[in-house]
């Protein structure tokens, strides 16, 4: 996919016999709160004390080398490191969410165009269901957008991988109105539970 996908990009299934309707809210996780956020940090700190106590001790402590000492430094360094990385990514990608919904939210309108979907991702679990999938989709004047979704927390949102949207499905794609930027859109695509029913 040779589009950056950003944040407010999502795919949102919608009933087949559905009156063609913009979401109202933003299909897009909720960021951390602040509660959490207070927890994933102090827990990031107290991590990052242990990982000093251990490099401390390998090089105070006897061992087979420096060899030895240098390798478990940078090892748990690099832990520590990536962990607060991911932190960091896990607040921006959260700050970007809650902007594309505001900025959605106050759109007085939003744009429908007619699309088809050129290419798509699948990531699965370990139990076979789609974790999430990302669509490329050709709009009318020769765009390609890509959106992604990702299965909700509630379970019972999973699908498997035959009800992943196909190449070639028409779809429908909301926009902002002109004037508002092009951060967030919605892919709607027929909700695949109705396909199954139907057969």
């Amino acid at each position: 996919m040779a589009s950056i996908l950003l944040p407010g990009h999502v795919v949102r299934f919608v009933p087949r016999d559905d009156v063609a309707r913009a979401p109202e809210v933003l299909p897009v996780a909720r960021p951390l709160g602040r509660s959490a956020r207070v927890i994933l940090g102090a827990l990031l700190v107290l991590a990052a004390v242990v990982a000093a106590g251990l490099i401390s001790a390998l090089w105070t402590q006897p061992t087979p080398g420096a060899w030895f000492s240098a390798l478990f430094t940078v090892m748990i360094s690099g832990l520590v490191l990536a962990l607060v990385l991911a932190y960091i990514g896990a607040l921006r990608d959260g700050r970007a969410r809650a902007e594309a919904a505001q900025l959605w939210s106050r759109a007085r309108k939003h744009v429908a165009e007619h699309g088809r979907i050129v290419a798509r991702e699948v990531s699965t679990q370990e139990d076979g269901q789609v974790g999430s999938f990302t669509l490329s989709v050709a709009v009318e004047g020769g765009a390609e957008l890509h959106a992604r979704w990702s299965m909700p927390r509630a379970s019972s949102g999973a699908i498997l991988q035959s009800q992943v949207p196909v190449v070639g499905q028409p779809v429908r794609v909301w926009r902002l109105e002109p004037g508002h930027g092009d951060s967030a859109y919605v892919i709607d695509v027929a909700d695949p539970s109705a396909a199954e029913s139907a057969r």
